[in-house]
């Protein structure tokens, strides 16, 4: 199972180029995304005008039918906490952290993310970079 972070998620929707590569590749792969990641697609859709975030909702809703969407649930935590414990004292975002420890819990094997220098400690899962849109 491959998992996509938010900014992944957000590419998607708005069909860059890149996106589409990436789902061309990952064809016939079960794609995951955790409840995290849909309620930062969430708070995005709010942005714009009414008739934007209609269009957004909507657009995020067909996105989900799509995925397997991971819960924060006791399996996650269990594994959000043990690399709490071993990065002593170092802080990390809790929500972000959420969200791997439910990519973890639920066997992801792969990680799309667009900055794999923020993803904090050790997984079992590849963290692989997903090019950033081009600027023109």
């Amino acid at each position: 199972m491959k998992a996509l972070d938010t900014p992944v998620l957000l590419s998607i929707l708005e069909g860059e180029a890149a996106a589409r590569t990436l789902l061309r590749r990952v064809r016939g792969v079960e794609i995951a995304t955790s409840e995290i990641n849909l309620l930062e697609l969430s708070l995005v859709s709010t942005f714009g005008g009414p008739k934007h975030r209609v269009a957004r909702s909507k657009a995020i809703d067909r996105l989900r039918s799509r995925l397997t969407v991971l819960p924060i649930d006791q399996a996650g935590y269990r594994e959000a906490s043990a690399r709490l414990s071993s990065r002593s004292g170092k802080t990390s975002p809790l929500a972000p952290l959420a969200a791997l420890g439910a990519f973890e819990a639920y066997a992801c094997d792969e990680l799309f993310t667009t900055n794999p220098s923020e993803i904090p400690g050790k997984w079992k899962f590849k963290v692989t970079k997903y090019p950033l849109k081009a600027s023109k």
